[in-house]
């Protein structure tokens, strides 16, 4: 299916992001306030803030089931799977030929139906954890650019291996199985975007766009789409919300910045003094092997960083983020076009730690616009579908489907800001996207790694 290679194609690029964000400003397993950035304590290399602590002291108390719990003891029982690109493959479509997989399902059937227990609850608030040993030695313990969310790991195989185990009960006659382990992910992706690290909006954004995927390719092996449609229709509006903007992971990787600048610096002794904490080196070193593209020499930070000074670093990366936050708060079709002035204004950055940083910083947001576009596709599939169980006819128009089940929210393609484009044919009907390019290309396929082509919902390839 065609929407499947366009998720694999987002997902490659993306997956250059989320290993930069495992190094990204990691914030997790807390609800902030909206103004918590706003209400931040400012950074300082003379008296440094613990941004762990502060934000800890900001967690706000959830008022239900906190499923952390259970992230933890499926931890325990979830073993990593040797053969990670099989359970990838098992999870895209039906398939009863893959041993190891069987396998490892059947070993780990117990904490798969305790990863269910997740979607029950009310939230997910993994926590944070800072690095034990962190580069850079102890000027960087607790820093937020070496912290990690616990369980997010476990959160994620346990979700691909859902997946598995529901296409692998189709091959055998069971049709439900992938319908309700896909609507557990969605329970699940909605309640881990209340995290607020990039690395876990990245995670929740890959378990959502895979579980759309999923919905949408069963609908189409179904043996009647139309009835599979109707029954699913109100449970995955239960189950599956609009996805929130990506502001808040913005203003962590924000509040990284800050803390990692403050902690760059040392604190100085006299007027003007512009040194560098030496300690700072092991963490760019740490920085370069894992953020793609060439990087300048260590001298070269320190010299650029040594001539400009915290205040004007500081300076530089509040105005950098500001107009990062507006390009992201900005609807896609209208934040698309100005992309490359904040891939400019990247690379204008003044502190080069700070530039090597936030290279690609572009990328989620392109993520996020791609997963949305999948989102909103299947679910306006699924009430043309369903519109045809109840009318006896396809809808002539989008406007025949009316507001029914909130359905106008889903109907916007983010690439253009318009409809998806719909159209009835003597067949059933054409539903799809115009992709990255903004182009009809009259629902020709989109090609994974360029721009081309449209994302097709409907029919198949």
């Amino acid at each position: 299916m065609n929407v499947e290679r366009a998720l694999y194609s987002v997902r490659d690029a993306a997956y250059r992001v989320v290993v930069m964000a495992s190094l990204l400003c990691a914030g997790g397993g807390f609800a902030l306030a909206e103004d918590a950035i706003e209400q931040a304590p400012r950074p300082s290399p003379v008296h440094r803030v613990d941004y762990l602590s502060w934000l800890d002291g900001r967690r706000t108390a959830s008022t239900g089931s906190n499923a952390a719990g259970t992230v933890f003891a499926t931890a325990a029982d979830l073993q990593p799977i040797e053969d990670r690109a099989a359970l990838q493959r098992a999870g895209a479509g039906p398939w009863d030929d893959l041993p190891a997989v069987e396998s490892w399902l059947k070993r780990h059937a117990h904490a798969l139906r305790s990863y269910q227990d997740v979607a029950r609850a009310d939230s997910l608030y993994l926590g944070i954890k800072p690095a034990t040993n962190p580069p850079g030695g102890p000027a960087w313990r607790g820093a937020l650019i070496h912290a990690v969310v616990p369980g997010l790991a476990t959160v994620r195989l346990a979700a691909e291996g859902h997946l598995a185990a529901g296409w692998n009960a189709w091959s055998r006659g069971d049709r439900d199985r992938i319908i309700e382990n896909t609507l557990v992910n969605l329970r699940v992706a909605r309640l881990l975007e209340s995290e607020r690290p990039m690395v876990a909006r990245m995670a929740s954004l890959n378990i959502a766009e895979h579980a759309h995927y999923a919905l949408a390719r069963a609908v189409s092996y179904s043996d009647d789409p139309v009835a599979l449609a109707a029954s699913l229709a109100a449970r995955l509006v239960a189950a599956d919300s609009p996805l929130s903007d990506m502001t808040d992971a913005y203003d962590f990787q924000r509040l990284t910045v800050w803390d990692f600048l403050q902690r760059l610096y040392a604190p100085p002794q006299t007027p003007g003094d512009r040194r560098i904490d030496e300690s700072a080196s092991a963490v760019y070193a740490h920085l370069t092997a894992l953020v793609p593209g060439a990087a300048p020499a260590w001298e070269e930070v320190r010299t650029a960083a040594a001539s400009t000074g915290f205040d004007a670093d500081l300076a530089d990366a509040d105005a950098y983020f500001d107009r990062l936050g507006a390009w992201s708060a900005a609807p896609w079709h209208r934040a698309l076009p100005r992309t490359g002035e904040v891939i400019q204004a990247t690379e204008k950055l003044s502190n080069v730690m700070v530039r090597v940083f936030a290279r690609d910083m572009t990328l989620p947001r392109a993520h996020h616009a791609r997963a949305m576009t999948v989102q909103r596709g299947v679910h306006l599939l699924v009430h043309i579908l369903e519109h045809r169980h109840r009318s006896g006819r396809y809808p002539q128009s989008l406007d025949e489907l009316g507001s029914f089940r909130g359905i106008e929210r889903w109907t916007i393609d983010p690439y253009t800001g318009k409809r998806f484009v719909y159209a009835p044919t003597r067949e059933g009907f054409v539903l799809y996207s115009v992709g990255p390019d903004g182009k009809d290309d009259a629902a020709r396929p989109f090609l994974p790694g360029t721009e081309a082509g449209d994302v097709v919902l409907w029919p198949a390839p």
